[in-house]
């Protein structure tokens, strides 16, 4: 939770007298981020100007800034921390995909990156496309789309005499 023009009123006794002093511009604790840390020190009030840095997760994308700033009681807009894509070969099976390069073949697909598969056997792309692979595909945070191949009709027909 923000709290807006958080104001402290801090209270000093010196040589006997009482002094009074505002301090404006404090934030309270910065904000959390979902898949990722604080990895500065943390204490209970900011004062205008502090910062503090984040990490992400493993294998999850960091986009923005990794550091927040204390400024007139309000924290500056925190980093994301992206999902990576997860690769399922059931989703593959089903779809009758093969990956088209072994190093592809690994457990995360980091938000951004591309992979690219291949029909499996006698199959091909169901969609076809002038421009571009459709059999080449982003992960988008967290979230990888699956081409679907299938398969091939035979060309000829018990009905139809083959020419030659």
């Amino acid at each position: 939770m923000r709290l807006k023009n958080l104001t402290f009123i801090i209270i000093l006794i010196i040589s006997g007298e009482l002094y009074a002093e505002e301090s404006k511009g404090m934030c309270t604790s910065p904000p959390l981020i979902k898949h990722g840390v604080i990895i500065s020190s943390t204490v209970d009030t900011y004062e205008n100007g502090s910062s503090v840095e984040y990490r992400c997760f493993d294998h999850h994308f960091l986009e923005g800034s990794r550091e927040a700033y204390c400024l007139d009681g309000m924290w500056t807009t925190p980093p994301l921390c992206l999902e990576p894509c997860t690769l399922s070969f059931t989703e593959m099976e089903k779809n009758n995909l093969l990956l088209k390069w072994d190093f592809d073949n690994r457990p995360h697909i980091l938000h951004g990156e591309y992979i690219e598969f291949i029909c499996r056997g006698d199959t091909y792309p169901a969609e076809l496309y002038i421009t571009g692979s459709i059999l080449r595909m982003q992960c988008d945070r967290g979230q990888l789309k699956y081409p679907r191949c299938i398969p091939r009709q035979s060309t000829l027909s018990y009905q139809e005499p083959l020419r030659t």
